[in-house]
């Protein structure tokens, strides 16, 4: 019997049961590209915060990666708006895009005519090795 260190992650909740979901495998730069014309909903001190998805860049080797790659998909950076008036310090928020719900890491960055902008830097691009 395997101890609670050495179990595999769950696979609940997972679109293929008998697949185990590794951490954060449901969120990728298309699940951004496709939540473009939608708002991500960040839960700030309990309250539902809207923020525009602005640009969405390659980092790296995903900047000459062919679109849809995994290395196209899973290195970039994200610029968000968010309202007036409402300041998100740095750090991991819950969020929400097109149903799905994760934690983010976001950075304000610039403020531009009053409105607040942020930064999220997701990098899981790989080089070698079968990850799966």
């Amino acid at each position: 019997m395997a101890s609670p260190a050495a179990a595999a992650p769950s696979s609940a909740g997972h679109p293929d049961p008998g697949k185990q979901r590794r951490p954060h495998e449901h969120y990728n730069r298309e699940l951004f590209e496709n939540a473009r014309k939608n708002r991500l909903i960040l839960i700030l001190n309990g309250e539902r915060v809207d923020l525009t998805i602005d640009e969405i860049e390659p980092l790296g080797v995903s900047a000459d990666a062919r679109e849809g790659s995994r290395l196209w998909n899973n290195a970039f950076r994200v610029l968000l708006s968010g309202p007036r008036g409402v300041d998100i310090p740095q750090g991991t928020h819950p969020v929400r895009i097109n149903g799905e719900r994760f934690d983010l890491f976001v950075v304000p960055v610039v403020r531009s005519n009053g409105t607040p902008t942020y930064e999220a830097i997701i990098n899981r691009a790989y080089r070698g090795g079968n990850r799966g």
